[in-house]
C-alpha cells in the first residue's frame, strides 16, 4: 500500500512514525511548506520530500494520503486527492459546521473516495476494554472527564486563530473526548457549553482556552425513570496535564486513564483493574492505519471512524455552541433511503412513460388503497390541479371547499375559472357537513375536502350529501397518509383523491404528489394535464376520445422526478409501522396532558388519524393567560416544536381569495367573497390552534416526555402569580 503524508507538524510526524513501522506500507512522499522540516525528515528516513501538494501529486503515486494540516488548508487538498481517487486519513476535526461537512461529503461521494477521521483511541485496547466494564457498575448517574494540557504559548502557530484552526479547546483538542462521549454513551439529551479565553496574559489568540461541556442523559441506561448527568473539562492552560474519565454508578466507580482502568467499590476502596503493558498493547496509530489499508483492500467490511459517522460529532459541537437542536427530525432518511436513490441514479434520472420506479411506486400506492389508477406528479398542488382538470368542469362551476385548509387545496381551481364556495369548519378544524348542505346550489358540481392534520373528516355526514345531489368528491389527503374513518382508508371515499409527497409529509419524496381514481376518464384527463407523449400513448386506450391528444397532452408537464419516486417508495414501506408508533405517542401525549384543562385534543369518534400533527385548541378563559404568553413560557423551557400553525389559515383572510378578480381578471369580475364574509369557527380554530409533532421512534420517548413535562411545568409556573411573566 502506497502512502503520502501531507503536513509534518506534531501529528503528521507521529503518523509518519506509524507508517514507517508498517512493513506492508511504502511511503512515496512527504509534504510540508516548511523546507527545513521536509529536508530533515526526508534525509533521516530516505524519503522523497516536497514543499507543494501539486508537486507531490504530479510526481508520486499513492493509494492513501494522511492529511494533518491547518484547518484553513485542508479542503482544497482533499479536493485534489479525491480527484485522483486517493483515499484519506484526515486529522480531526471532521468539519466545523454543517455546510462544510456537506461540501466535504459531496466531494468524497462524487469521486467515490473513502475518508477516515484520526481518532486513534478507538484502536487502543485500554479504551476498548472500558466499554464492557461499564455494565459492571450498575445504574450510571454521573460522568466526569478531564482533558488538561499546559501549553505555554497559545499565540504560537496556526492553532492560535479560529480562522486557521477552525476552533479552540473543544473542536480541536477536545475532539477526542467528544468521540469518547458518543462512543461510550451516545448522544446526550441536553448540552451546555461554558468557555473562557485570554487566560494566557500578554498572548494574542482568539480561540477559547478552557471549556466545560455539561450534558445529561434521560432514561439512557435503564428502563426506569432517572437522569445521568456529566461534564467534561477541557483546557489548554492547565498547570498540570491530565486525561481521565470517571464514571460513577450505583455499584461502583470506573476511572479511565491512559495508563489503565481502575475500579472503586461503593466504599471508595481502589482496586487496580487493568494496567497498560507495553508488550500487550500495540500502538493505536499503527492499528488505525492498518485498519484503513485493510478496508481499502477489502479485508475489512466496515471502516471504523468513517467520516459519515462523524456527522454526530458535528451535531454535538454545533449544539454546544448554541445552534438549536431540533427535537423533531423529519423525514426519516435512512441508509436504505440513500441506497434507493443511488440505485435510481444508476438506472435512470428521467422516465417518460409509466415504467421503472414511477410504475412501482404508483402500483404500490394504488394497491395499498385498492384503487385502480394512479398518477404521480411533481407536487401535491399539481396533483390537485390534475384532479380538477380530470372532472372536466366548466368556467363558473361551483366547488364547495373548506375555508380552513392549506391554500393549495383551492388555488388550482383559479387557473380553471372555477368558483370556490367556502364552508366553515367543525371544532376539529375539518369542514362542517351542515355548512356544505347550506351552500349547495344548482351550479354546485363538486366538493373538495381536506383531512386536516391527518384527522379524517366526518364521512358519514358528507357522503349522503354527495350522493343526494350527485356531486363529485375530491379528497385532499395531503396530511392523512394511511388515516382511516370507520376502518376505511381516506382517499377511497371520493371520485378522486390526492396526496402531497412534500418533504415534511408522512410519506415524502422531497417534493411530489400522487392522484388515485377508479375512473378511466378521470385518469386519462389527469395524465393529459401534465404527462404528454409516451405515457399517454401507453395508458390511454386508442378508442378513447382523448387519445388524439396523446403527443401534446394539454400542453403542460408536471411529471415527477424518478429520484423523488425512489425516496417515496422506500418511505412507503414503513407507513404501517410509523402510523402505529404515531398512534402510541399521540395517545401518550393526550393522556399526559389530560390535566391541562385549557388544551382540547381533536375528537376522534370513528377516526384513526395519521397524526401528521397533534393540534390542540387553546382556551384562554380557562387558562387565565393568553396563548402567546403560554408559548413564550414553553419556549423558555426549550420546547421549540410547540407552535401555532400559520401557513394553514382561513382562506377568506388571504389576499388571493379576497382580491381574486385582480389576480385572475380573465375569469373573475368581482371578489369571490363579500367584505363582510364570516367564518367564525374557522377564525376561532386558527387563532387558538397549538401544534405538536407526533414522533415515531422508540428513542424519541425522552423527547416526548420532555414536552409533556415542559407543558405541565409551564402551566404550573404561569398559574402561580409570583412567577407569571409580565404582559
Amino acid at each position: 500500500m502506497k502512502i503520502v503524508i501531507i503536513g509534518l507538524g506534531g501529528r503528521g510526524q507521529k503518523h509518519l512514525i506509524a507508517a514507517l513501522a508498517n512493513k506492508n506500507i511504502t511511503i512515496t512522499g512527504i509534504c510540508d511548506p516548511r523546507k527545513e522540516i521536509v529536508d530533515a525528515l526526508s534525509t533521516k528516513h530516505a524519503l522523497k520530500g516536497f514543499y507543494d501538494v501539486d508537486d507531490l501529486l504530479q510526481t508520486t503515486d499513492a493509494d492513501i494520503a494522511i492529511v494533518a494540516v491547518p484547518h484553513l488548508c485542508y479542503l482544497p487538498i482533499i479536493q485534489k486527492l479525491a480527484e485522483r481517487k486517493i483515499h484519506i486519513l484526515k486529522e480531526k476535526p471532521f468539519a466545523i459546521n454543517a455546510e462544510e461537512a456537506k461540501q466535504l461529503e459531496h466531494i468524497l461521494k462524487k469521486h467515490q473516495v473513502h475518508m477516515m477521521i484520526a481518532c486513534q483511541r478507538r484502536f487502543d485496547l485500554i479504551y476498548q476494554t472500558f466499554i464492557p466494564l461499564l455494565h459492571q457498575i450498575g445504574k450510571i448517574y454521573h460522568i466526569e472527564g478531564h482533558y488538561l494540557m499546559n501549553i505555554p504559548n497559545l499565540a504560537e502557530g496556526w492553532r492560535s486563530s479560529e480562522k486557521t484552526s477552525g476552533g479552540g479547546a473543544l473542536i480541536d483538542m477536545g475532539y477526542h473526548f467528544i468521540d469518547l462521549l458518543l462512543w461510550y454513551f451516545g448522544f446526550p439529551s441536553d448540552i451546555k457549553l461554558q468557555k473562557t479565553t485570554g487566560n494566557r496574559e500578554g498572548q494574542d489568540y482568539d480561540v477559547e482556552d478552557t471549556v466545560i461541556l455539561s450534558f445529561n442523559y434521560r432514561q439512557k441506561f435503564q428502563p426506569t425513570e432517572h437522569t445521568t448527568i456529566g461534564s467534561f473539562t477541557i483546557s489548554r492552560t492547565a498547570h498540570k496535564s491530565q486525561e481521565k474519565i470517571i464514571v460513577r454508578g450505583s455499584q461502583g466507580t470506573l476511572i479511565l486513564k491512559r495508563d489503565g482502568i481502575y475500579k472503586l467499590n461503593t466504599q471508595g476502596q481502589t482496586q487496580a483493574y487493568l494496567e497498560r503493558g507495553k508488550d500487550i498493547f500495540s500502538d493505536p496509530l499503527c492499528l488505525q492505519l492498518q485498519h484503513l489499508c485493510d478496508f481499502i483492500e477489502g479485508k475489512e467490511h466496515t471502516l471504523i471512524n468513517h467520516y459519515q459517522d462523524h456527522f454526530k460529532h458535528l451535531e454535538l459541537i454545533e449544539a454546544a455552541y448554541g445552534k438549536p437542536q431540533k427535537d423533531y427530525v423529519w423525514p426519516m432518511i435512512t441508509e436504505k433511503t440513500k441506497q434507493a436513490v443511488l440505485r435510481q441514479l444508476d438506472t435512470s434520472i428521467s422516465i417518460y412513460d409509466r415504467s421503472g420506479i414511477i410504475k412501482i411506486f404508483e402500483d404500490n400506492f394504488a394497491g395499498y388503497h385498492k384503487r385502480q389508477y394512479a398518477v404521480m406528479t411533481n407536487s401535491g398542488t399539481n396533483a390537485l390541479f390534475a384532479a380538477y382538470e380530470a372532472l372536466n368542469l366548466s368556467t363558473g362551476d361551483e366547488v364547495i371547499a373548506p375555508d380552513y385548509t392549506f391554500f393549495a387545496t383551492v388555488t388550482p381551481m383559479l387557473y380553471l375559472g372555477l368558483k370556490p364556495v367556502f364552508c366553515d369548519c367543525l371544532p376539529d378544524g375539518n369542514i362542517d357537513p351542515s355548512e356544505i348542505a347550506k351552500k349547495i346550489t344548482p351550479k354546485t358540481k363538486a366538493i373538495v375536502i381536506t383531512h386536516l392534520w391527518g384527522v379524517p373528516c366526518d364521512m358519514d355526514k358528507i357522503m349522503p350529501l354527495v350522493k343526494k345531489y350527485n356531486l363529485k368528491l375530491i379528497e385532499d389527503c395531503s396530511h392523512a397518509h394511511g388515516a382511516r374513518y370507520r376502518d376505511q382508508l381516506v382517499g377511497t371515499f371520493g371520485d378522486i383523491a390526492v396526496w402531497s409527497l412534500q418533504g415534511q409529509k408522512i410519506i415524502t419524496g422531497g417534493e411530489g404528489g400522487i392522484l388515485l381514481t377508479d375512473n378511466q376518464d378521470y385518469y386519462a384527463r389527469a395524465q393529459l394535464q401534465g404527462h404528454y407523449n409516451k405515457r399517454c400513448k401507453q395508458e390511454i386506450p386508442q378508442s378513447h376520445s382523448l387519445f388524439k391528444f396523446n403527443t401534446t397532452g394539454f400542453g403542460l408537464k408536471t411529471r415527477a422526478h424518478p429520484l423523488a419516486a425512489a425516496i417515496a417508495n422506500e418511505q412507503f414501506q414503513h407507513i404501517d409501522s410509523w402510523l402505529a408508533m404515531k398512534q402510541i405517542y399521540a395517545e401518550y401525549i393526550i393522556d399526559g396532558l389530560k390535566e391541562v384543562n385549557f388544551l382540547t385534543p381533536p375528537s376522534l369518534h370513528h377516526k384513526k388519524p395519521a397524526w401528521y400533527a397533534l393540534v390542540f385548541q387553546y382556551d384562554e378563559k380557562i387558562a387565565g393567560f393568553p396563548l402567546h404568553i403560554f408559548l413564550e413560557a414553553t419556549k423558555a423551557l426549550g420546547l421549540t416544536e410547540l407552535e401555532q400553525p400559520n401557513s394553514t389559515a382561513p382562506l377568506h383572510t388571504l389576499p388571493l381569495f379576497k382580491h381574486t378578480h385582480e389576480a385572475f381578471p380573465r375569469f373573475y369580475e368581482k371578489p369571490l367573497l363579500p367584505e363582510n364574509a364570516l367564518f367564525p369557527q374557522a377564525e376561532r380554530y386558527y387563532q387558538h390552534a397549538i401544534k405538536l409533532p407526533v414522533w415515531v421512534r422508540l428513542e424519541d420517548k425522552p423527547t416526548v416526555d420532555k414536552y409533556i413535562q415542559g407543558i405541565l411545568k409551564a402551566t404550573e409556573m404561569l398559574k402561580s402569580q409570583s412567577l407569571k411573566p409580565k404582559l
